[in-house]
């Protein structure tokens, strides 16, 4: 690529991205009289070497401003308003953690490249009940794959809520698809395998929940093609008990488009 000022914005035109924390080769020639009037390119000039590191990490929460607006302790209408979190800078992508602590454990992620939310984009997978008052948490990520730990817990009610209440761990639909094993687990290695995923998914975020719906374990992880095929490291840190796990796959457009899958894990020793 060509470009007729001297600066080059490294987050602008690299296709494929850049490979972080590695020493590149860099050399730069010029085109005199411009690409369009057939101009000549010069050499090539003496190489230099340079290495693109991830920022260090960043925690954010929901807005407590009116800049755009307050998003802590708001009350929102589920299809027009949005959610804003306070900016990252040179973040990628913005993840939003709902949780819910009654009525049984229940675990939403959404996804945006902004630290807006439209919360139309929830859809109508496990939807939420006015009312009632949702944990919400946000963390960033720098490579849109691995991300940074989550900031202050905010609360969140809804209003305009669909009739129908939200699925249960019990009545997810694509829970089936599902293989967790061996379950019961001795809180050693969980084996998990989705198949079918479709090639528009690019990672799943991977979510532990305790009986009162508290996160315990996390952990996001690359999905190969279609199929999500991975192990996870208990590390002896769970007690036995029942637990829900959690599964998020997400699409390469990062805009939103997800996938949800439930299931029961039992740890016994």
């Amino acid at each position: 690529a060509y470009f007729a000022l001297s600066l080059f914005q490294l987050g602008n035109g690299c296709t494929p991205a850049l490979p972080l924390n590695t020493l590149l080769n860099v050399r730069v020639r010029s085109r005199i009289d411009g690409v369009d009037q057939g101009g000549v390119e010069t050499g090539w000039g003496p190489a230099c070497r340079i290495k693109v590191v991830v920022p260090p990490c960043s925690t954010t929460q929901l807005t407590t401003t009116a800049a755009p607006m307050i998003s802590c302790g708001a009350t929102v209408n589920l299809h027009t308003s949005s959610l804003y979190a306070n900016a990252v800078a040179g973040a990628c992508k913005y993840q939003f953690e709902f949780v819910r602590h009654d009525n049984g454990a229940f675990l939403r992620n959404l996804g945006s490249t902004t630290k807006q939310l439209k919360l139309s984009t929830w859809g109508s997978t496990m939807r939420p009940v006015c009312g009632v008052a949702y944990d919400v948490r946000v963390h960033v990520s720098f490579d849109c794959v691995t991300y940074c730990p989550f900031g202050a817990t905010c609360q969140v009610t809804f209003t305009n809520c669909p009739s129908q209440q939200p699925r249960s761990v019990e009545s997810n639909e694509e829970s089936d698809q599902v293989s967790i094993w061996p379950n019961p687990n001795s809180a050693d290695q969980l084996f998990i395998a989705i198949d079918d995923l479709g090639e528009e998914i690019s990672t799943a975020s991977i979510d532990i929940m305790d009986v009162f719906g508290k996160r315990v374990m996390g952990e996001t992880v690359p999905v190969d093609g279609s199929t999500l095929n991975t192990v996870l490291d208990l590390k002896n840190g769970l007690s036995d008990g029942l637990y829900v796990v959690n599964i998020t796959a997400t699409d390469k457009s990062g805009q939103g488009g997800e996938r949800v899958f439930t299931q029961r894990l039992v740890i016994s020793r």
